[in-house]
């Protein structure tokens, strides 16, 4: 019984962490999109390709999250 307490305590954590991630991920979006309306065209390439991975870095932590979550039930 204590092992698994442990092991909640170990998950939990883990999905803390994985927030903590998403969160900045989500931050640093809102910031792109800010600065990509005063960017000119070359440069705003760059960010879109920036915005794109940053978005798929998200959808792997929000799959992840959802995957750990399902251990904690």
């Amino acid at each position: 019984k204590q092992a698994r307490s442990v092991l909640n305590d170990g998950l939990e954590l883990v999905l803390k962490a994985m927030e903590l991630r998403r969160n900045r991920i989500r931050q640093q979006l809102t910031e792109l999109y800010f600065i990509q309306s005063d960017l000119p065209a070359q440069d705003m390439l760059q960010t879109s390709q920036q915005v794109s991975l940053l978005k798929l870095a998200r959808e792997k932590l929000d799959y992840e999250i959802q995957q750990q979550s399902k251990k904690f039930s």
